[in-house]
């Protein structure tokens, strides 16, 4: 900051240099905001032709700085409200605090980013642009100050340390801006359902174990809170907050998960407070294969949950709520480590839905790629059930059929794994005509369970190597069931038709197998087929459910029809979803198609004229129509022979 004084150093925008008399208020928070933020420079720096570090530094911004001071006392005194300086004086933060706190402030706004920001960044935006002061502000963010003491900061704690960034505590964001000087509650998305609840709670769980003792040679990236009284970061005080976070979907009076598995299994153990329940969640979020967790590792991932402590005894001896009830127990003692625990077998199959274990293991502890991975395709789903357009009687088959291996978790303290029901996994088959959104289905069903799906490619499984196939195919599998994954078999008659038939005998091979894995298999299996009646007939005794997707009645058709209509495209008066729909028996895939043709010819108009007609929805349907009824591909938005009209008389008498 060459050229100017201490007192200029020290100078902040609450006590400014005497006011000029041509300062006008804001007309509101956001032009204030705005003000603030361009007063930093863009966001690559300030560039500057007068000085070495090619950006301005802060020297020259301060009467810049000085005026916006100016206008903030201006403001305040017509009765303005600046509740973001209002924290700031609250906090006590001085300048170079201020202009940090904003940097990170318009970079928390920027959608562009997320990454945070480094130092140099950091200096470029307030202005450090000598050593002393690029120095300064390295110990304002590293060592100490307000910023860390409040721990309003927070880094990725990269060992690398040039490449580390830095960004503003999300609690804190809404906190600054509506004046408070406390940090908000921590948040995580809404999981609507309890798998979605569990997979989320043991991740967290997990995630945090994971922090406490990476491997050597991981480069861990975690954002970070700022210790409060000493140089470092601590990775461990985010995740717990967010895991107890997790947990209060279970511990909170009518929470959301308070009827869970999770949450029914702590209740009746006694097992009520957050470090208890994190305790559980800690080692359920290991795979029952997995080695137990030393309680050196679990300790110093608990410290400082609300509850009795991190003593072993009191937490998980044999006499507390936890021990007596059977959830946890000692595993001996590893090498060199001491006492080991581990979630006992009952209280997972109680509590974790049969077969579907909800948290993978992190790449660190994944000695090499599966087998099988590339003869699937990996599908992230895009919805859950409640996203489906289903018949109400075919919804309430799926969530029964759903419903099983959590009904049998439940049902564990019955002895149900000691039977012959064992842990059955649930095989589902969707079968109807082409395009009615049966492997749509299948995606919806691994949403609703928070699970990827697994989607078989027979061009990849089968191969001209004898054996070769049925090895993929068992790998592909074991795979899936040490995920915890839903896989699908789409078109399985091409890998189920029955046996009887003049078949080679590698297939047949291939099909015994395939049968066996399903029968095997703990998790979720989906089958799509158009064709039923030539799947092999041992397949049907392996069902849990066979479930008929026959085409859209006229109520699903309008909803069809209205969720894949972009919702802000602007529509003619004469625009009736209701009697589109009652016109044109179209599949869900034919609706589809309809719909993209109707909204591009609208698109592609003049401005004036860009709006979705009638006459577009009802050509573009009754184009698909020619097409289904013809089985020809259609190329336009009229029918190529048969008239509109005709073709919507034979649509409404096929629905009567």
């Amino acid at each position: 900051m060459t050229g100017t004084t201490p007192e200029d150093r020290n100078a902040t925008p609450s006590a400014p240099a005497p006011a000029g008399p041509c300062a006008p208020p804001f007309r509101d928070e956001k032009e204030c905001l705005d003000a603030w933020f361009g007063a930093l420079g863009p966001m690559s720096g300030n560039p500057s032709t007068t000085h070495a570090a090619l950006f301005s530094p802060v020297g020259e911004r301060l009467p810049a700085l000085r005026r916006l001071a100016e206008r903030n006392r201006a403001t305040r005194a017509a009765g303005g409200t600046l509740r973001l300086f209002d924290a700031f004086d609250g906090l006590g933060l001085d300048l170079l605090d201020r202009l940090l706190l904003l940097a990170l402030l318009r970079d928390a706004f920027d959608v562009r980013t997320g990454r945070g920001m480094n130092l140099g960044q950091l200096c470029d935006a307030v202005g450090a642009a000598d050593w002393s002061h690029q120095d300064a502000v390295r110990t304002r963010a590293e060592v100490a100050g307000t910023l860390r003491r409040l721990r309003l900061l927070q880094s990725d704690a990269d060992t690398v340390v040039p490449e580390r960034c830095y960004r503003l505590d999300p609690r804190w964001k809404s906190a600054l801006l509506a004046g408070r000087t406390e940090p908000g509650e921590e948040s995580l998305p809404e999981a609507a359902t309890s798998a979605a609840r569990l997979q989320a709670t043991l991740y967290r769980a997990g995630r945090l174990l994971f922090l406490v003792g990476p491997l050597a040679t991981d480069r861990v990236q975690a954002w970070s809170d700022a210790r409060p009284d000493a140089p470092g970061w601590d990775s461990l005080s985010p995740a717990r907050r967010l895991l107890s976070a997790a947990l209060s979907w279970y511990l909170s009076p009518g929470g959301d998960g308070s009827s869970d598995p999770f949450a029914v299994a702590l209740r009746e153990a006694g097992a009520h407070t957050p470090v208890e329940a994190a305790l559980f969640a800690t080692l359920l979020s290991r795979s029952a294969d997995d080695e137990p967790v030393a309680w050196a590792l679990l300790s110093e991932a608990l410290d400082g949950l609300p509850g009795v402590g991190t003593d072993r005894a009191a937490l998980a001896g044999p006499a507390s709520p936890l021990g007596r009830a059977g959830l946890v127990e000692e595993a001996g003692r590893g090498n060199n480590c001491g006492v080991t625990l581990r979630a006992s077998r009952a209280a997972r199959a109680r509590v974790v839905p049969s077969g579907l274990a909800l948290v993978r293991p992190r790449d660190g502890e994944t000695a090499a790629k599966s087998e099988g991975d590339d003869t699937v395709e990996k599908v992230q789903p895009r919805l859950t059930l409640s996203g489906l357009v289903l018949a109400p009687g075919l919804r309430l088959r799926l969530t029964e059929a759903l419903a099983v291996p959590r009904a049998l978790a439940a049902a564990a303290d019955w002895g149900a794994s000691e039977s012959l029901l064992g842990a059955p996994g649930v095989a589902l088959l969707l079968y109807g005509p082409p395009g009615t959104g049966k492997t749509l289905a299948a995606e919806a069903i691994a949403g609703e369970l928070g699970r990827t799906l697994w989607r078989l490619r027979t061009d990849q499984l089968l191969s001209k190597y004898v054996g070769e196939s049925e090895k993929k195919l068992a790998a592909t599998f074991r795979s899936a069931r040490e995920a915890g994954d839903v896989v699908l078999v789409d078109e399985a008659d091409s890998l189920l038709s029955s046996r009887a038939g003049d078949r080679q005998r590698w297939e047949i091979s291939l099909t015994n197998l395939l049968l066996q894995e399903i029968e095997s298999f703990t998790g979720v299996v989906v089958l799509t087929t158009n064709r039923d009646e030539a799947l092999d007939p041992a397949l049907e005794r392996r069902l849990l459910a066979r479930l008929e997707i026959g085409m859209p009645g006229p109520e699903e058709r309008e909803q069809l029809w209205a969720r894949h209509l972009p919702p802000r495209a602007p529509r003619a008066a004469d625009v009736d979803l209701t009697a589109l729909a009652r016109a044109y028996a179209l599949s869900g895939s034919h609706i589809r198609t309809a719909a993209l043709f109707a909204v591009a010819k609208a698109a592609a108009r003049p401005d004036a004229k860009r709006l979705l007609t009638r006459a577009d929805l009802h050509e573009a349907a009754a184009a698909q129509l020619a097409r289904t009824a013809e089985g020809k591909t259609v190329v336009g938005f009229a029918p190529a022979s048969v008239p509109a009209p005709r073709l919507a008389l034979v649509a409404t008498h096929k629905d009567a």
